[in-house]
């Protein structure tokens, strides 16, 4: 959107709005209208100028620093947060938004222009979801800008090994179709791919049951997480399980409603809508305690308490479509890794800011760095960004438990100042920031209270920003947005 001029401000909103829920309004409606446009310091001004005149003593927003998640007055707020601008921050006392545009970086997936600046390292191809919705492939050493509901986010993940060795062949080695249960029609409709790939799977009277499975040799006690993208035909329940002698896990789909739960045994499922009515169903976390040789299965399940129909006569010629099996080891479906007629392995992404473009960017004395990301795993001390000079002499910021997010500020190896903040969303969009300079360490997550430290001595030299990592280990995170000013929050 172009910047506007202030007598069209003063037209949109200064007239007509004599109480300070008609002017909230209409800034919400404004906003509603232009999701992804970079508001300027006029708007913020005039915004400002009429809660005064309305004798509205908040603002909208905390502060510019927190995130602007902390919501006054009632408390409603109708965009959707994937689309939230983040220079839409505004404070009562005065406008901030001059400053906030001026950041020295700012990385948004959006404009693909501002990840020029990142050296991207993974050796191979990896997927991604486009605009549209289909999974395309990326080339080697590429960022990868993945869509989350229709949101673009930069993709991290660490490697990553499909064991189907025939991932779009549901007719190939290795699927065991149990005394013809299930019949295949191949290439039946449109893949998330958006080509003629995906497999039609139909119920026989042969069996009660609807489903197909792979032997697969495992490591007792290993976590895997079991994907297949469904999409509904005639009937709209999905099966997945793990099948082993001492703990099944067997888990439905709806493929109408995007509900997913489990049916026999404990275990984490998941149900992602990507699409043209394709949905990728995930059973995570699943291991075998005994076993060495287990089933994974697909296919339909009759209801969502029973996985066998009543009698084998019952639910003839019912059908869904499949595409994309995976098999990987952890607790979360990474993106799709495309197999025929072995394993695979994805490499990890490495991001990277380091030389010129660095130092061109970043202040050693002071600065703010604020960040928007979505993680969908247990964190155990992964990093979402860490910034170096070297091991003993960086900025550290990495998840410290399930929901808090620690950033360490460190010099000779020893934390000159360190902040703690809970408030992290395991799969949702979290934003954060964080502020350094001497003896004033600050940080917030989703809005909350600033955590403080107020020692230390901030002299790191660093050299480079690693994103979503630190040296070599790499976290499963996406990021909407990372910004960076070269000033402390308290000057903002």
């Amino acid at each position: 959107m172009p910047r506007l001029t202030q007598s069209k401000i003063h037209s949109d909103f200064s007239t007509g709005s004599a109480t300070w829920s008609e002017y909230r309004a209409q800034v919400i409606a404004f906003y509603d209208n232009h999701p992804h446009s970079e508001l300027n310091d006029h708007i913020t001004r005039e915004f400002n100028k009429k809660i005064t005149n309305l004798s509205q003593a908040e603002s909208l927003y905390i502060s510019p620093y927190n995130a602007g998640l902390r919501y006054i007055g009632d408390g409603v707020f109708t965009v959707d947060p994937l689309s939230f601008n983040p220079y839409f921050y505004i404070d009562a006392a005065s406008s901030m938004l001059g400053v906030l545009e001026s950041p020295s970086l700012d990385l948004n997936p959006a404009v693909s222009s501002t990840l020029d600046i990142i050296t991207a390292t993974r050796a191979g191809t990896a997927t991604y979801t486009d605009a549209s919705g289909n999974i395309q492939t990326a080339s080697p050493n590429t960022v990868r800008v993945d869509h989350v509901d229709g949101v673009p986010m930069i993709l991290v993940e660490p490697a990553a090994t499909n064991l189907v060795v025939n991932s779009e062949d549901f007719n190939g080695v290795g699927w065991n179709y149990s005394a013809d249960a299930l019949e295949t029609e191949s290439n039946s409709i449109l893949s998330p791919m958006g080509i003629q790939t995906a497999d039609k799977i139909s119920k026989t009277t042969t069996r009660s049951y609807a489903y197909a499975f792979r032997n697969q040799t495992v490591t007792s006690g290993q976590a895997y997480t079991w994907s297949v993208f469904m999409k509904k035909g005639t009937h709209d329940l999905g099966l997945l399980s793990l099948e082993q002698g001492d703990t099944p896990y067997k888990a439905f789909y709806d493929l109408t409603d995007g509900t997913s739960g489990m049916i026999t045994g404990s275990a984490t499922t998941s149900i992602e809508d990507v699409g043209n009515g394709w949905f990728r169903c995930s059973l995570r976390g699943i291991s075998s305690t005994s076993d060495v040789s287990v089933r994974f299965v697909f296919g339909m399940s009759y209801s969502t308490t029973h996985e066998n129909w009543p009698s084998a006569s019952q639910g003839d010629g019912l059908y869904v479509y499949i595409w994309g099996a995976q098999l990987e080891e952890g607790t979360i479906a990474t993106s799709y890794i495309p197999t025929s007629g072995s394993a695979v392995t994805r490499a990890a992404d490495e991001l990277v800011i380091d030389g010129s473009d660095f130092t061109n960017f970043f202040n050693n004395s002071e600065g703010t760095i604020y960040c928007e990301f979505e993680y969908d795993f247990e964190p155990a001390y992964e990093y979402i960004y860490n910034i170096q000079q070297d091991g003993n002499n960086e900025i550290r910021n990495q998840f410290a438990t399930s929901s808090n997010v620690r950033t360490r500020y460190v010099v000779a190896g020893v934390s000159e100042g360190q902040t703690s903040v809970s408030g992290a969303i395991q799969g949702s969009l979290n934003r954060s920031a964080y502020s350094y300079k001497t003896n004033n360490f600050r940080s917030s997550v989703n809005g909350s209270t600033e955590v403080e430290d107020l020692t230390g001595t901030a002299s790191v030299s660093p050299i480079k920003l690693q994103i979503g990592g630190r040296e070599g280990v790499i976290s499963n995170i996406k990021f909407k947005r990372l910004i960076y000013w070269p000033h402390h929050s308290d000057n903002i």
